[in-house]
């Protein structure tokens, strides 16, 4: 079983879960009032069943992303590929 709670991802559409994710995500690190954030790729949205379809639902968080940066200041320090 977990070992701690994660209401981000009851969610089961798996852009749903990246988006609350990213709220909770950007949430904390305002509260916490840390300037900048960093990411893996698909730590941020579940990977597609094919490729195109992992990149266009990385596409959309990234989007989502810029609107939560531009809506909090939070900046992107690095985002990087999981390798």
């Amino acid at each position: 079983a977990p070992t701690r709670p994660m209401p981000w991802l009851h969610a089961t559409d798996p852009m749903q879960q990246a988006r609350d994710k990213m709220d909770a995500a950007f949430e904390f690190i305002t509260k916490m009032g840390i300037p900048f954030y960093c990411f893996h790729d698909f730590d941020l949205v579940a990977e597609g069943s094919s490729i195109a379809e992992s990149e266009k639902r990385l596409q959309a968080v990234v989007d989502y992303a810029k609107q939560k940066q531009a809506a909090s200041g939070v900046q992107l320090l690095w985002g990087t590929a999981n390798l």
